[in-house]
């Protein structure tokens, strides 16, 4: 993408688009959206006198081509105090009168369309109260106060320690030993943060009423996490408290995590090589099994073959690098191409990647006409890999082709069918997909080919979303934005009628979802955005039925007042109460037990064992009509049994019995009569089949990615907004909620197929028309058969009858104050199962940022949200890899909740973040400030502006310490590189400080020491064998082309520091560095 930056002082650029104000400062930021440069988005940025942004401009970029204004105001301090919601004007500067009365014509003249900060009258410039637009919130702040602990009930902490490996309870901090900060939402909700001197966060507390639900973390002395006790000990550390309920953590003498025990489960442990790369690890399962899971990786400490091995030499590997070598023939572990010089013991190889090259072509199951030669280079890139089908001998193949910039052109993937899938995306100029074209073909079947074309306006916004199978074109949505930028209608299947319109309030949350007669959806929110009503009418019912909701002080559901018709009625009503760490206690759900009775069918009271559910006993005596119920199967004192890894493998009252595979993921549900439902996974997790033989009937489901046989037949090809029935090639459209549930399906006519109201936690209490397909509650696929009532959600299983998960959330250490079978915190109304991507942080404080909620080892898990000091009174706010300059430590998701200028930047199309980071975000707004169908909102819109998006901090391998962040914004030269690393440390275990501008006695003469030893020109990189700083250090002692011989450092030395730091850094993102 072409990006042109002009800078401006105190000038007036001449035969722009829209002319500048002449009087002001300002930068234009113009990026091309064609190779000819005729198509292009200018974004204006105004300074004041003394250099701060005071307004940001995108020029006609709205609709109708007006400008998109923004404007932030400061106090006599120079304190950012109030910032406004985006206008759209003609005008190409707006005074702030002109901007107060533009906003007023855009939003209503009472709605208070700003935000507004508070700070306390001190030297310290501490934000104490943030007030949210809207006119309901002006009494309605987000309230920060500063303190000490202290021996009163709400400001004392327990001082936990570790005594070699033992947990001491030493009794209560000292009065101002820690610091603490409180916060307090619209609702009055607080929680405050102990931090101790070391920076470490020692105790989270919140309070539900005037009861503490406390999560304390205790670290040993090289500040390595060793604890977390969730609230549900409560002061508990006994043995036996420790193992049900908290997650425990041991280090070897290199700070690696080798040992962690989750609450309920067993004990996995982890065996490093020399370079610090994890080899081995072993689950509870596998040590019952004997077998461990082993990670081989090349040169360039990438994970080349993954497997499962009996071996007991395992901790011999810590004294050695483990290498593996390509030989690119079908010998070696699995004929996968690779040799280990480690002897592994009985390995089953699971995964296998190839990188670099196509090499791998001539291996069995690659030598086809499928796998066609490279184009352009693979250098640095996955470009093949095989994935084991679990349980079996099969293997399937697939390979990655690029294009010059590194995206991915084309992928070929085998199936589980004998065929093949075939990917190819061609892109706009600025990087977008024109057009993704997908074949699949299986063997004796036939082929499918679609097409999906994608539209954009002049903003980059999608406009139309077109679809073809087999040749025959449909349009499958078509999108309109308002001034603001928000989603306002979406078309389906080119037809006007079946269009749903979308309402916002002026926090971007979504008010109404509507489409005509066929569904109707309006919500009402709490002052802190959790919705507090919602009232819903489908096709087939004169009437509305909906809900009036209560929470707890954390944000859990307590009731869901069933309303129908508008009238309050015992109905569909549910009740919840709760353990501490968000285990249900007891659920009454009310339900139809007639044509037209209700009654309630559920009075459910949970016995626990930690947060494994060991009995439920059911006090009703009705029967719900539909099915959805619990059913009292067993009546016995254990009902559900866990296995080593905490997952669920015997449930009585259902009369099921489950197996996992090494992923823990379910292979198989046997039923009491004899009846299985066998579930056939890849290696990688994806489900390909499953296979349901009940009653003497077997019925065999395959997914071919959106394909979907049943019975070797193709019934399904899941699309962007619903599915096409193969069977007679028509279309079917999913119409959604906020949650992205699926409240109606209809016909490519916009009739009305099947229509579903659901219970907050998911269950399906009424149904309209035909159940036709199975994709329901947030749009996962529900199996009903046999009463098992269970959703797939990818990495587990949830039961909706009991708002349980059946295994261990994959990311409950990002979750450390809740159950890890709860559902979504216990707030389904405004949360759905996450996705995305953590911070983690290492014991000499440096942060590695990666995509997913996945282990790091010997890191700490931080979540999405971190916080750095710059300098007094600035703070940079990260969330995931982007950050908001502020001037206190606060979390940058609650910034962004209530900021819709926020929300706009960090899910903006130049958000730095990526689109499954933004998913994520998205979902974690839902009970905050908007959803998953809100995502065009600002989809174009970015402010950079001083006090809010600092802009992208770091890709996703390279480690940076606290003070490097801090150089990022304002570099520090040091004399020598010893006081460097006096100010910032070493570099920490398998990591090392890099010069970009080399430290040479050239370079130091030239430009002076402070430069050279400069936090701007020093990053970390891996180290070692195959490391990027091995490879680029060898890079440099190579010969520069046409320079007589002269090898690249010595040529680097004669050029100026700005083309030595520029050359640089490119060299580093060659070899696979991100900035």
């Amino acid at each position: 993408m072409k990006r042109l930056y002009i800078l401006i002082s105190f000038l007036c650029l001449i035969g722009a688009a829209t002319a500048q104000n002449s009087n002001q400062n300002y930068v234009v930021t113009r990026t091309m959206l064609n190779e000819s440069s005729s198509s292009y988005l200018d974004v204006v940025k105004y300074y004041d006198g003394l250099g701060r942004l005071c307004q940001t401009v995108h020029n006609q970029v709205t609709p109708q081509k007006n400008n998109l204004l923004d404007l932030s105001e400061y106090d006599e301090s120079g304190r950012d105090v109030k910032d406004w919601l985006p206008v759209y004007s003609s005008s190409a500067y707006l005074s702030a009168s002109a901007f107060s009365s533009t906003a007023s014509g855009n939003y209503g003249s009472t709605a208070r369309p700003f935000n507004q900060s508070v700070y306390e009258a001190s030297p310290s410039d501490r934000l104490v109260a943030q007030y949210g637009p809207g006119s309901k919130w002006s009494d309605k702040p987000m309230t920060t106060d500063y303190m000490l602990n202290g021996s009163s009930e709400a400001l004392s902490c327990v001082h936990y320690s570790v005594n070699g490996s033992t947990l001491v309870n030493g009794g209560s901090y000292a009065t101002g030993e820690l610091y603490v900060v409180r916060t307090q939402d619209e609702d009055g909700n607080t929680a405050s943060q102990f931090t101790d001197k070391q920076g470490h966060t020692v105790l989270v507390s919140q309070l539900n009423g005037t009861v503490r639900h406390d999560t304390y973390y205790v670290y040993d002395d090289y500040g390595n996490l060793c604890y977390v006790l969730p609230p549900a000990m409560d002061g508990n550390i006994s043995t036996t408290s420790l193992n049900l309920y908290a997650y425990q953590y041991k280090y070897d003498r290199r700070n690696r995590c080798v040992w962690k025990k989750l609450p309920g489960a067993d004990a996995v442990s982890y065996v490093y090589d020399l370079n610090d790369r994890l080899v081995f690890s072993q689950d509870g399962n596998q040590k019952s099994r004997g077998k461990w899971m082993f990670y081989l990786y090349d040169d360039l400490s990438r994970l080349v073959v993954q497997g499962e091995c009996a071996n007991t030499n395992t901790s011999t590997a810590s004294a050695r690098s483990v290498a593996c070598t390509r030989v690119n023939t079908a010998t070696g572990l699995g004929n996968s191409g690779y040799s280990s010089d480690f002897a592994l013991t009985a390995p089953v190889v699971y995964l296998v990647n190839y990188y670099d090259n196509y090499d791998f072509r001539t291996l069995p199951g690659f030598n086809n006409s499928f796998f066609s030669a490279e184009t352009v280079s693979a250098k640095g890139y996955l470009s093949g890999s095989v994935i084991t089908v679990l349980g079996s001998d099969t293997k399937l193949y697939s390979a990655n082709y690029y294009d010059k910039k590194g995206r991915v052109t084309k992928t070929v993937s085998s199936n589980l069918l004998s065929g093949y899938e075939t990917t190819t995306t061609i892109y706009t100029f600025t990087g977008k997909p024109a057009s993704v074209k997908h074949v699949h073909m299986a063997a004796g079947k036939t082929t499918q080919m679609e097409i999906n074309t994608y539209t954009y306006d002049h903003a980059e916004r999608l406009t139309k979303v077109e679809h073809s199978l087999n040749g025959v074109k449909v349009t499958l949505a078509a999108n309109t934005y308002d001034e603001l930028g928000r989603l306002s209608g979406k078309s389906l299947h080119g037809s006007a009628s079946n269009k749903l319109a979308y309402a916002y309030n002026i926090r971007n949350w979504i008010e109404s979802i509507s489409s005509g007669g066929l569904f109707n959806i309006s919500l009402y929110y709490g002052y802190n955005g959790n919705v507090s009503r919602m009232v819903c009418r489908c096709p087939g019912d004169n009437k509305t039925y909906g809900y009036n909701f209560a929470y707890d002080n954390l944000s859990r559901l307590t009731s869901a007042q069933s309303l129908i018709g508008g009238i309050i009625t015992l109905g569909y009503a549910t009740n919840y109460s709760y353990d501490k760490n968000g285990n249900l206690l007891h659920l009454r759900r009310g339900g139809q037990t007639g044509l037209s009775g209700t009654g309630i069918i559920d009075n459910l009271s949970f016995t626990l064992n930690g947060n494994q559910l060991k009995a439920v006993n059911d006090d009703a005596t009705a029967t719900a009509s539909n099915g959805f119920e619990f059913k009292d199967g067993a009546k016995l004192a254990t009902e559900y049994m866990y296995d080593a890894n905490g997952s669920l493998i015997k449930d009585l009252n259902k009369g099921i019995e489950i197996q996992y595979n090494l992923l823990n993921l379910p292979s198989q549900v046997k039923f009491s009569d004899g009846s299985t439902i066998t579930y056939t996974y890849g290696a990688d997790g994806v489900k390909l089949r499953t296979v349901h033989k009940i009653g003497g009937v077997t019925t065999t489901t395959d997914y071919c990615d959106n394909v979907i046989y049943e019975n070797g037949t193709a019934k399904q090809l899941l699309t962007e907004e619903g599915y096409v029935s193969l069977s007679d090639k028509k279309y079917h459209y999913y119409l959604k909620d906020h949650q992205g549930n699926n409240r109606v399906v209809t016909d490519q006519a916009g009739g009305m197929e099947e229509a579903n109201y659901y219970y907050p936690f998911g269950g399906v209490f009424l149904s309209n028309g035909n159940d036709v397909q199975a994709y329901k509650y947030n749009g996962k696929e529900l199996d009903t058969k046999k009463g098992l009532n269970w959703y797939d959600y990818g990495a587990r299983e949830y039961d909706a009858v009991l708002g349980r998960f059946t295994t261990m959330d994959p990311a409950s250490e990002s979750y450390y104050s809740t159950s890890p079978y709860a559902y979504c915190g216990n707030n389904p109304v405004n949360r759905i199962d996450p996705t995305g991507a953590d911070w983690y942080e290492d014991k000499d404080g440096n942060l590695y940022w990666q995509e997913g909620h996945g282990e790091l080892e010997g890191y700490t898990r931080l979540g999405t949200s971190v916080s750095i000091q710059l300098g007094k009174n600035s703070y940079l706010n990260a969330y995931q890899n982007a950050g908001i300059i502020a001037n206190q430590a606060v979390s940058a998701f609650d910034l962004i909740a209530m900021s819709p200028k926020l929300q706009n930047q960090f899910l903006g199309d130049n958000s730095p973040l990526s689109e499954t980071s933004k998913s994520e975000l998205f979902n974690g707004l839902i009970g905050r400030e908007m959803d998953a169908i809100a995502r065009p909102i600002g989809e174009f819109l970015v402010w950079n502006g001083a006090g809010e998006l600092a802009g992208p901090l770091i890709g996703k391998t390279v480690s940076w310490a606290w003070g490097q962040f801090a150089g990022l914004f304002a570099g520090k030269g040091y004399e020598s590189f010893s006081a460097f690393k006096k100010a910032y440390g070493a570099a920490g275990q398998g990591m090392a400080w890099h010069h970009i501008v080399e430290q040479n006695a050239d370079n130091i003469a030239k430009f002076g020491a402070e430069k050279i030893h400069n936090t701007k020109n020093l990053i970390k990189l891996p180290h070692g064998k195959g490391s990027i700083h091995a490879n680029i250090s060898g890079y440099y002692s190579s010969k520069q082309k046409f320079t007589n011989g002269l090898t690249v450092r010595e040529w680097l030395k004669m050029q100026s520091y700005a083309e030595q730091y520029k050359f640089g850094i490119s060299k580093l993102k060659e070899f696979g560095w991100k900035p």
